[in-house]
């Protein structure tokens, strides 16, 4: 590499690159996340072994409620149970979030006995059953 490229420079060689940042695996899964350029930016992609079918997501997985807590397997355990983890101040602010659009049924189950989060507590555990 020329040593005397700038920041910018080396960005704009490296944005249309994709670097594979992490792999977690289960029996019919690869889960990749990938950083694109020397940016915070992240893709994810599901490489499905069965079918050698890869998708791709901006965000990660969105739950089913539409709530905004998107996941993306940190760790996979036993070979069926996905777990990521959030921030608690992310938690906070997606359950301070007006939710306009879903069943208020719906979305407090989620969230009972997150209400006593503070910003400062420790992370939110994601558990995610991945069995047929």
């Amino acid at each position: 590499m020329d040593p005397d490229l700038t920041r910018e420079e080396l960005n704009n060689q490296l944005m249309a690159k994709l670097w594979i940042w992490t792999i977690s695996e289960n029996n019919a899964f690869l889960f990749l996340e990938f950083k694109i350029g020397i940016s915070d930016s992240s893709a994810y992609g599901v490489y499905n072994k069965e079918n050698s079918e890869t998708a791709f997501f901006k965000k990660g997985f969105e739950d089913d409620l539409g709530i905004g807590i998107p996941f993306w397997p940190k760790y996979v355990y036993h070979d069926s149970l996905l777990v990521d983890y959030q921030d608690a101040y992310k938690i906070i602010d997606v359950i301070n979030r007006p939710l306009k659009e879903i069943d208020d049924t719906k979305s407090s189950q989620p969230f009972k006995g997150l209400y006593k989060l503070q910003e400062t507590s420790n992370p939110v555990l994601i558990l995610l059953n991945s069995d047929k």
